[in-house]
């Protein structure tokens, strides 16, 4: 259950605030008994929102912290496009993952629709009016729920992302040339170590073979000869 004074998801209605929560009396339609959360969208100035809170039909979660979008962040390059062939199959995960009011599934459409609009320009067609839509729908809610997270406006959601892909990418890329180059130094001493080893052990041979002692000649023998 959700408190006064939560932001939340709360389906097609978009980011809200949960404004209060009790019994709504007097109003035709709505149980006397019942308990709801009175909503406040965030993001537009559209009329409040009346949810029951035992309500088990619309998709009410918290919207995520800004350390759980940044995770998100970095996963997007491992989050795979949707690959179907059929349009009808594919305008239906597209609902499917619209439904869900998930950021994981909103980008999952977002990048499918990335590769169909590239395909298409490449093919010299344009976006059709069914992936336009999708991309907006998804965009948008992508985007706010990120925008409230960071403390940044929406229209610099998009820029974030890009840099902070990058810099990931990059980050990755500088541990794993550092974990190379000190695997690098690590075998280098090693082989120098075997090296010198080696070298050592086949002096002591040569000594062994070719360092026989000369017999002492006594100053007796000497003057003898």
């Amino acid at each position: 259950m959700f408190e006064v004074g939560d932001t939340i998801v709360c389906g097609n209605n978009g980011i809200c605030r949960v404004n209060e929560i009790s019994t709504i009396k007097d109003i035709s339609g709505i149980d006397p008994n019942r308990l709801y959360y009175i909503l406040e969208p965030v993001m537009t100035k559209a009329s409040s929102v009346v949810i029951p809170v035992d309500n088990d039909k619309v998709v009410m979660r918290k919207v995520l912290t800004k350390k759980e979008v940044n995770r998100l962040i970095e996963h997007i390059p491992e989050i795979e496009a949707i690959r179907e062939k059929s349009d009808k199959v594919r305008e239906e995960k597209f609902k499917e993952g619209m439904g869900c009011h998930d950021g994981e599934a909103w980008i999952k459409v977002i990048k499918t629709l990335y590769i169909r609009r590239q395909e298409r320009f490449a093919k010299g067609q344009k976006v059709t009016a069914t992936d336009a839509r999708y991309l907006k729908a998804a965009e948008d809610n992508l985007y706010a729920e990120f925008a409230l997270a960071l403390e940044i406006d929406k229209e610099e959601v998009e820029q974030f992302i890009d840099e902070r892909i990058k810099k990931e990418h990059l980050d990755k890329t500088i541990k794993i040339t550092s974990k190379a180059m000190k695997e690098e130094e690590a075998a280098a001493k090693k082989t120098v170590k075997k090296t010198a080893t080696a070298k050592s052990t086949t002096t002591k041979k040569d000594t062994k073979q070719t360092g026989q002692t000369a017999p002492k000649v006594t100053a007796r023998k000497a003057v003898a000869k």
